[in-house]
């Protein structure tokens, strides 16, 4: 009985996937009225994703999907959630504004499978952002800096921010997505250099700095208990707010340009050296290889692998995870541009797919 209802899911499983998602096309509606699995079999439609929101909550290795989505309309399947593998554990939007269509998906995704939406808080952006505004505010006012000694203008406009008074305003307005899309949680995107490095006045500096982009976030979670934290950077290096390493669900290590086991080894020993953060949430965070300029090796790893195919550092960072470390508990990957994998002659997302299956042997894909 239970080989039969094993094959019975594993049926399911393939045709939901191919109900639900075209690899190549989105044709046209013509008229035409499809029988689906859910019309067809409900016992088998609804027992396959109670199998799913099963898997969730059993001990596994997770994967997260970070996905580069456009506020827009989708333009293609690659850019709609719901064609991301039933086993991704989280998916994390880089843009909080979302198209009515993937927010719709978004419930959908989470009443169905259980997989939980967050969003990106990074400081670099928000940096980067400041550097414009200052950049065009100097431009406008090429005379401003030299009138030393000159009253304050009224309108504020005049005046240039600062950084951490624009880095604090920038996190306040991002965090309230959190409650208006009705996310799970946030992924804060945060690398700071060593603290040891720095003199009296500088660390001063350091930590108001930090301040100014973690305490509006820490502010909002506590009014949000139940909020799914993930933190990515130098965790080892926060001096202020230090509760959102603490308590975050995951500690993501970036591993961008790894291209072997050793490189990711090497990137998580930095994080966790001092010994001073929690070492049992670690997760290893590597990218897909770019479509857009295939000259690139990000995403490339040495070797082949078990299918003889070319090693991919999403199968690469799966099959480091899988083997235990002493000391460190290595909880899932991270994928960066996760739409990137949906691309593959083989079967769409290939190597993430693959990866599920190296970290946690199981009918479920």
């Amino acid at each position: 009985m239970k080989n039969n209802i094993f094959k019975a899911l594993i049926l399911a499983a393939a045709a939901i996937s191919l109900a639900s998602c075209s690899e190549w096309t989105e044709p046209e509606p013509v008229g035409f009225n499809y029988a689906t699995l859910e019309g067809k079999n409900p016992d088998l439609y609804e027992a396959y994703y109670q199998s799913i929101r099963d898997y969730r909550k059993s001990e596994h290795k997770v994967v997260i999907a970070k996905f580069r989505n456009k506020a827009t309309t989708p333009a293609g399947r690659a850019e709609h959630i719901t064609c991301l593998p039933d086993s991704v554990d989280y998916i994390i939007l880089q843009n909080p504004k979302v198209s009515e269509i993937i927010a719709n998906e978004m419930k959908e995704v989470r009443s169905l499978k259980d997989q939980k939406i967050l969003y990106q808080i990074e400081y670099k952006a928000i940096e980067n952002d400041y550097k414009a505004y200052a950049e065009a505010w100097n431009d406008a006012h090429p005379t401003k800096e030299a009138e030393a000694g000159k009253e304050t203008p009224s309108d504020p406009a005049d005046t240039l921010v600062s950084l951490n008074t624009y880095v604090r305003t920038a996190v306040k307005a991002k965090i309230a997505y959190l409650s208006e899309y009705g996310y799970d949680g946030v992924n804060i995107v945060y690398s700071s250099k060593n603290p040891a490095s720095f003199s009296e006045e500088g660390l001063a500096e350091l930590k108001a700095a930090q301040a100014a982009f973690l305490d509006p976030i820490e502010e909002a979670l506590a009014a949000n208990e139940d909020a799914i934290v993930f933190f990515e950077g130098t965790p080892q290096f926060m001096l202020v707010d230090v509760k959102l390493v603490e308590n975050a669900d995951y500690l993501i290590v970036s591993a961008t340009s790894a291209v072997n086991e050793s490189e990711l080894s090497y990137e998580l020993s930095l994080v966790n050296r001092y010994g001073n953060i929690p070492n049992d949430r670690f997760i290893i965070s590597v990218t897909t290889r770019s479509i857009e300029d295939p000259t690139l090796t990000d995403g490339t790893f040495s070797g082949t692998d078990r299918n003889g195919k070319d090693m991919t550092a999403i199968i690469g960072a799966a099959e480091w995870t899988a083997k235990a470390t002493s000391g460190v508990v290595k909880a899932g990957i991270a994928v960066e541009n996760a739409q990137n994998d949906y691309y593959n002659l083989h079967m769409i997302y290939y190597s993430i797919r693959e990866a599920i299956s190296i970290m946690n042997p199981s009918p479920i894909k």
